[in-house]
């Protein structure tokens, strides 16, 4: 909720820019290999971690295996965030390369237009006789 409110007071704020992924870059996302193999690797260690059954979980976190457990996935947070703001933040950037580009043509199209019906109505005038 923050961010987006600091979003709309920044320099940079436009509604239409994208906040989110596409489906496209979440596919990718969720078959990137350094995903795949750290969340493997982070269900092998909870695998483990239950097949030891350990009556209280104080003991469970005094062990090797719960700490490269919670290595593993922290490394995986962390990467997950990273990779999907990474990932809108390039949206974000070839949005606001193409957005001038965008309203210049929108722009230029209703100008032309404007013309041209300016202009057929001219002809149309000319054709049937009738003043302006």
């Amino acid at each position: 909720m923050m961010q987006k409110m600091i979003r709309l007071v920044s320099l940079t704020a436009d509604l239409n820019a994208s906040t989110e992924l596409s489906k496209k870059q979440k596919a990718e996302f969720r078959n990137h290999s350094k995903i795949i193999c750290l969340s493997n690797r982070n269900k092998t260690l909870t695998a483990q971690l239950k097949s030891q059954s350990y009556k209280l979980i104080s003991t469970m976190k005094e062990t090797s295996l719960y700490n490269q457990k919670m290595r593993v996935q922290a490394r995986l947070n962390s990467f997950t965030v990273e990779l999907q703001h990474s990932m809108i933040e390039k949206n974000r950037k070839r949005h606001f390369q193409k957005i001038d580009t965008i309203i210049f043509d929108l722009q230029f199209s209703v100008s032309s237009n404007q013309k041209n019906s300016m202009s057929n109505k001219s002809a149309t005038r000319r054709k049937y006789n009738i003043s302006e």
